[in-house]
């Protein structure tokens, strides 16, 4: 996930021409895709607790599981923000520095 984010920041960086709308889509792309699966395993980690008893195997890779994508997830909403960030930066840099 972090690879990703880092491929979409040097892209916002670069400034190859793109437009401030197809900025504000991709970071919305990603806001709505962590809200989808942010319910898509909240749905599914009630299923798994049921049918997982605490002295099976799998319990120990259920538990994983649910912790680090509650790690996942805790980056993942501060991207946004970050690439939110950004842009305000590079607008303002835009409008002060005097861009040729």
């Amino acid at each position: 996930m972090l690879g990703l984010a880092s491929k979409f920041a040097e892209k916002m960086l670069s400034n190859k021409g793109q437009s401030v709308q197809v900025t504000v889509i991709e970071v919305l792309v990603i806001i709505v895709t962590l809200y989808v699966a942010m319910i898509v395993l909240g749905s599914l980690e009630p299923v798994m607790d049921s049918a997982i008893n605490d002295s099976s195997n799998l319990a120990g890779a259920k538990d994983s599981l649910t912790t680090n994508t509650g790690s996942a997830f805790t980056i993942g909403a501060i991207i946004p923000l970050i690439v939110f960030a950004m842009a305000v930066i590079g607008v303002i840099a835009n409008v002060f520095g005097g861009q040729e």
